[in-house]
């Protein structure tokens, strides 16, 4: 009795289609159309949030700068963000671009302060993070930068669209891309929305690690990095190892401040605070009505190594600087040294020049 009042709707509906059908006999039954595709988890600027004045914390596993690492972004510029990791002494800044439904680091570079603009640099190959449609299956061509394994080629698929993350107010909708590289190297990368990337991993298959328990095969993966925390609305402190007479007036020694940043800001802004109070001395590198007109970095590749570079730091100053400078020839000269030992350091550069209102700087004594 049951299957029959089941049954029994269908087969009134099936009565009424014929009945239909015999009284208009031009009607005929429309052709199957195609099966409807997947349906896309969204865009990339969902899963890839640029995040202007965010301090994003993340936990690492087996990383050598560090427990922890921040992410902040430095500037943005339409579909462009640029990007400075910090792990420990260790310093990588990211160009991003979302263009023609893809996701690309347009240049990475290591030997960077990160404060240079370098939204508009692109590398050779830029590597694809994320293409659309973000649907289960998609998949395109990137490549890695130096791993264990080398530099290699890759080929990274969405293997999964809903995958729950936890993360530390719960869990979150991830989707996953997993990138396999020509060398071996198999690499898994977790992107929620709202959030950006929140956890990442890779595989070694058939690599072997000796721990104490015995030969371990890395084919289950070995978790990288997992999302600690978005603290909006938070700056950056940049810390600056700014150099300074001693004591004794003889020679220079150093000391570290900071200052905040925001997303967009000017660090002009931050050296001009450390240089005038670097951290408990007395007395600034530049006076306080000294100012700085533009700072200028310029990087070309190295003659002897074309895997190096080699930067060039201009600075220019207001000529309150040069008026302000009335402290005797032996204590000016420390001073200049103080001022190319800073920007040489903050920048990682190997020459430095100084200006006054674009001019060179003529002492006064």
């Amino acid at each position: 009795m049951k299957i029959f009042k089941l049954l029994l709707p269908f087969v009134a509906f099936a009565i009424l289609a014929v009945g239909c059908n015999t009284a208009n006999n031009n009607i005929t039954d429309p052709e199957p159309g195609p099966e409807p595709g997947p349906v896309a988890a969204g865009v990339i600027a969902d899963f890839f949030p640029f995040h202007e004045n965010a301090l994003i914390t993340f936990e690492l596993l087996g990383g050598w700068g560090g427990p922890t690492a921040f992410y902040y972004t430095i500037s943005t510029e339409g579909d462009k963000m640029q990007r400075l990791i910090i792990q420990g002494d260790f310093r990588v800044a990211e160009v991003f671009e979302i263009s023609d439904g893809e996701l690309r680091v347009n240049h990475a570079g290591l030997m960077v302060s990160g404060f240079e603009n370098l939204l508009n640099i692109k590398d050779e190959v830029p590597m694809v993070i994320l293409k659309e449609p973000l649907v289960l299956g998609n998949s395109w061509k990137t490549h890695t930068g130096p791993t264990i394994q080398g530099v290699a080629g890759g080929t990274s698929t969405i293997t999964a669209v809903d995958v729950e993350i936890e993360i530390p107010n719960g869990t979150a909708s991830a989707i996953e891309v997993s990138t396999e590289y020509e060398n071996g190297f198999m690499e898994v990368n977790y992107f929620a929305k709202g959030l950006g990337l929140v956890k990442s991993g890779h595989f070694l298959p058939g690599f072997e690690v000796e721990r104490d328990s015995g030969i371990l095969f890395m084919e289950e993966m070995n978790t990288d990095m997992t999302l600690i925390s978005i603290s909006e609305n938070t700056p950056l402190n940049v810390e600056v190892l700014v150099f300074h007479p001693n004591d004794e007036a003889d020679d220079l020694d150093f000391v570290q401040s900071a200052a905040p940043f925001m997303t967009n800001g000017d660090i002009r802004t931050v050296l001009e605070a450390v240089l005038r109070n670097p951290g408990s001395r007395p007395n600034g590198i530049i006076s306080p009505n000294t100012a700085i007109n533009f700072i200028d970095v310029s990087r070309e590749v190295s003659p002897e190594n074309p895997t190096e570079e080699i930067a060039t730091v201009h600075l220019d100053l207001t000529g309150n600087f040069s008026e302000d400078m009335n402290v005797g020839i032996s204590y000016e000269q420390l001073i200049l040294a103080a001022l190319e030992k800073t920007f040489l350091e903050f920048y990682n550069a190997e020459e430095f020049i100084l200006s006054v209102d674009g001019l060179p700087h003529v002492s006064i004594h």
